[in-house]
């Protein structure tokens, strides 16, 4: 959900960077705590500390009891874990180092890249997704919860630029009269 919000924000188009810096002392805090959360979130569920309820600790589980994931191919997502296992460092990397204390600003380190970890977090997703199907066959829970907040988020922005478009409407009108 963090990144359905960030995701809508970040449109790139000019009505929505205006509001974004119309409305920066709210945007910029805001956008660096759902930036943070999402990173954390997603090495929170790729965490392999035991007492973690992630995705690798579910995988195991899965192994090791295979009535918990039926039709569930494990060491395929196993294999995908291994396959990002560098950038799953990097992130856990992140974690301990930054994300854990918010009196320091948060960046990616050189071998985390955004489109990397955009492509981590939609896989990761997918997996889980899957696991969650499995387990409690309540997947679709999920995704709605994802489209509310990407719905209400876009109801948000849209309804900022008509803020945003209204006030300067009221300028416009305001500094054509009084020119006159």
């Amino acid at each position: 959900m963090y990144s359905a919000v960030l995701e809508t924000l970040i449109q790139g188009d000019d009505e929505t960077r205006g509001v974004l810096d119309t409305y920066r002392g709210f945007f910029v805090p805001v956008r660096a705590a759902l930036h943070n959360g999402m990173l954390l979130e997603a090495a929170k569920a790729l965490d392999k500390d035991p007492r973690a309820a992630s995705l690798p600790n579910l995988l195991k589980a899965a192994a090791e009891s295979p009535g918990l994931g039926p039709n569930v191919d494990i060491g395929d997502m196993q294999k995908w874990i291994e396959d990002k296992k560098e950038l799953i460092e990097d992130l856990g990397a992140l974690r301990n180092k930054r994300l854990a204390h918010s009196d320091v600003p948060a960046e990616l380190p050189g071998g985390l890249t955004y489109g990397d970890f955009k492509d981590l977090l939609e896989e990761l997703r997918e997996h889980w997704m899957t696991l969650h199907l499995a387990f409690h066959e309540a997947a679709a829970l999920m995704d709605l919860a994802t489209k509310e907040t990407q719905q209400d988020t876009e109801a948000l922005r849209q309804t900022l630029i008509k803020v945003r478009r209204e006030t300067h409407r009221r300028v416009d009108e305001h500094l054509s009269a009084s020119d006159q």
